[in-house]
């Protein structure tokens, strides 16, 4: 699985390289509201020329066998592709440490 997840987060910066230094990272965090609940996910923090957007994976993003590195070739441009397109103005980046909704 380390190597898996560690070819597709190398593939995301061939396609989407971030700053000089700097890396894209996947964490745990948790989506929804103190209202709704809080669901634990994977995400995706992909450092966009200094801004931050977050990209959570779903259990279909995770269903590849850990030797599959087509996949995770695979997965990396679907997230590039996704992550070039402009930052619509109502899309909400996060809302603290960790919290995301």
């Amino acid at each position: 699985m380390r190597r898996f997840w560690i070819a597709f987060l190398k593939d995301l910066e061939r396609l989407l390289p971030p700053p000089l230094h700097c890396h894209h990272a996947l964490t745990y965090a948790q989506y929804g509201s103190d209202k709704a609940g809080w669901e634990d996910k994977l995400a995706l923090q992909i450092n966009r020329g200094g801004t931050f957007l977050c990209v959570f994976l779903d259990e279909s993003d995770c269903d590849f066998r850990p030797d599959d590195l087509v996949g995770a070739r695979r997965l990396a441009t679907q997230v590039a592709e996704c992550a070039k397109e402009p930052i619509k103005t109502t899309t909400q980046l996060g809302k603290g440490t960790g919290r995301y909704c």
